[in-house]
């Protein structure tokens, strides 16, 4: 199984248009340090599974019966702006998962071509996805949002991993099942830096790096496992934070930059090496 980060950014990526921030300003003139839309692809042999659909130039990513199925955490625009061009193509029916939220882009699912949207209702419900070896198994969990959103977590064999992208204060019902299934890795939101360092930041709503720390406490306390955190949806104030601090990093917690790979083929067993590739 692997596990690639197709892009990392928040809702305004990085750079952001018209600012001119450290971060941005680095990410303007060197490319790799840029963020796309929040994406991800998890592969088993030749099946592919993509997390969210952000990107707008999609169809022009992945070619026709590239991808076998599409998790959607929740119905927002930043997350399905990729469908809009896709729904009109031609061939067999793609598969899309996720919460079925009539308050949000009802247009796409009442016109959706040859997309085949497939609603899950039940949070900690498994869902099978059948590959060339081992089944896929994914477990919607619930996040806390003004609208409905997923969180899924992915077994493969013995490997568990956590795709937690709107995770500030996460249900207890979450939190508790999390200790039980005890997740390899966690990937987790982190649009905004330790409060300390930018107080003028409304951290009410988005995730920060206060609440990473606070919310991987609370599962090992509950668990008595560790595991692994790697931070995506990451905004320009986070990346402004770590190039200043970036020795301030837990060990543990990993940051992800678009087209990274976690290569979990050879991982059995929780305390082999993972290899992260670009």
């Amino acid at each position: 199984m692997k596990f690639t980060f197709l892009g990392t950014g928040d809702v305004k990526r990085v750079p952001v248009w018209g600012c001119q921030c450290a971060a941005c300003n680095r990410a303007a003139l060197l490319t790799n340090y840029a963020r796309g839309p929040a994406t991800a692809m998890v592969e088993v042999d030749d099946f592919r599974l993509l997390i969210n659909a952000g990107h707008p130039d999609l169809s022009a990513q992945f070619v026709p019966r590239q991808l076998d199925g599409i998790l959607l955490t929740h119905m927002q625009l930043e997350h399905v702006l990729g469908l809009l061009h896709m729904r009109w193509g031609e061939g067999e029916k793609l598969p899309v998962y996720g919460p079925r939220d009539l308050h949000c882009f009802t247009e796409l699912v009442e016109q959706s071509g040859l997309l085949d949207f497939v609603a899950l209702h039940k949070p900690f419900e498994p869902m099978k996805l059948f590959t060339k070896s081992l089944p896929l198994t994914v477990i919607p969990v619930p996040l806390n949002s003004i609208h409905r959103t997923w969180g899924y977590c992915i077994e493969y064999g013995q490997f568990h991993l956590a795709y937690l992208t709107q995770a500030k204060n996460l249900p207890r019902e979450t939190l508790s099942f999390l200790s039980r299934w005890r997740p390899q890795i966690m990937v987790l939101d982190c649009p905004l830096p330790p409060k300390k360092y930018d107080p003028e930041l409304d951290h009410t709503v988005e995730n920060s790096l206060d609440d990473v720390v606070t919310l991987l406490n609370d599962y090992r306390t509950l668990s008595a496992s560790s595991t692994a955190c790697w931070l995506t949806q990451i905004g320009h104030h986070m990346d402004r934070y770590l190039m200043e601090n970036a020795d301030q990093l837990p060990m543990d917690i990993h940051v992800a930059r678009d087209r990274e790979k976690l290569d979990l083929n050879e991982l059995l067993i929780w305390g082999k090496d993972i290899k992260f590739t670009g």
